[in-house]
């Protein structure tokens, strides 16, 4: 007898938890239909383009409280505001933060994104991952100056293309060369800023001997098969020169001398001594004049202060030598006192010539 109400007891908990739970988690099929009507609304405001419209239907969406608490009155709500995760997070984790949620969720940067795509494909009756520069640049400037210009410009570099956003201070981790091309190449095309996802400055690494010179040398003969794929050399020789800037002057700001502590030019002689300077061989192919003669007188300057910043000859022959096979230094002609015997042979030259006029 006690075992049984032993067991009862326990029935009744379990199925008060059970109800208890029942009114935390949310209807899937509720949830589900939730961000399908999200997605329908969207995509038809997008085809009106009734942008503003857009904008106050997903501000309308509201967030959720507490512990993600959906709201009571409408049944849904949308955590992307609050949440601290960024427009590809929420589009990369799609799906996956609805199926744990306890109410109807709605995810609003996914939602964007599928409304997005499905627009682009009645547009242009193509696959939004296939590239297209004329109907991309068209799509582009549907959305350029508006709210949703940022996301547009970050689907087509990061999502439809499999580029990557590169942060000097985040540094190469685990990207590709080919990776950053493609979103600095889109950028390039579609005309929003060549640098605004891929950072003009790179940064040495401090703790390894050579600055990170293999790791820079990977990436840029990765971002260089992609510059040959896209027949685009120029914009290879720019992003490279912005990086060579990076590298050779000293820190910048108060980040860099914070990050250095004085030991960025040091650093510099390493990464493009013993064969550093090729990755960057032909950086000055398109710069003439005044700009030619000032890169020059830099790495001239360098050069000559090399043997008190490093100590280190070897080195510092190195980086004069390899300056001199990729082009970027012509060392002084040394002059050299000429013997008697050489000076006399010149004298009869001179007198030899005259003598030659005379006849």
């Amino acid at each position: 007898m006690k075992n049984i109400c032993k067991y009862i007891f326990t029935l009744i908990i379990f199925v008060l938890a059970i109800g208890y739970c029942s009114k935390l988690m949310a209807n899937p099929i509720e949830s589900y239909w939730s961000q399908s009507n999200f997605n329908e609304k969207a995509l038809e405001l997008l085809k009106n383009n009734d942008l503003e419209a857009l904008q106050e239907y997903t501000n309308s969406i509201p967030d959720c409280g507490p512990a993600y608490e959906g709201d009571k009155a409408n049944g849904i709500c949308t955590a992307d505001r609050i949440n601290g995760k960024s427009f590809l997070w929420h589009v990369w984790q799609k799906g996956a933060v609805r199926e744990r949620a306890i109410y109807n969720l709605v995810e609003v940067d996914a939602g964007l994104y599928d409304s997005l795509n499905n627009l682009y494909r009645l547009l242009y009756h193509a696959e939004p991952r296939n590239f297209n520069i004329k109907s991309y640049r068209d799509f582009y400037n549907r959305f350029k100056n508006t709210w949703l210009q940022e996301r547009v410009e970050l689907i087509l570099t990061n999502l439809w293309q499999p580029g990557t956003i590169y942060r000097k201070w985040d540094g190469f981790s685990a990207m590709t060369g080919k990776n950053i091309y493609t979103t600095l190449y889109v950028s390039y095309m579609l005309g929003f800023g060549i640098c605004k996802y891929i950072d003009p400055e790179i940064k040495l690494d401090k703790y390894v001997y050579g600055g990170g010179r293999e790791r820079l040398r990977t990436i840029l003969n990765e971002m260089k098969q992609k510059s040959d794929e896209t027949n685009t050399p120029e914009l290879l020789r720019y992003i490279k020169r912005l990086w060579y800037h990076s590298i050779a002057y000293n820190e910048s700001d108060e980040a860099e001398k914070e990050y250095y502590q004085g030991k960025k030019h040091k650093k510099m002689y390493e990464l493009l001594g013993e064969g550093g300077w090729d990755m960057f061989s032909d950086m000055l192919d398109t710069v003439t004049g005044e700009t030619l003669r000032r890169e020059k007188h830099n790495i001239k300057v360098d050069i000559w202060s090399c043997p008190r910043i490093t100590g280190k000859p070897e080195l510092c022959e190195s980086f004069e030598q390899g300056a001199i096979k990729n082009g970027f230094y012509t060392a002084p002609v040394e002059y050299v006192e000429p013997s008697i015997e050489e000076k006399m042979q010149e004298m009869q030259n001179q007198i030899n010539e005259k003598l030659f006029m005379y006849k």
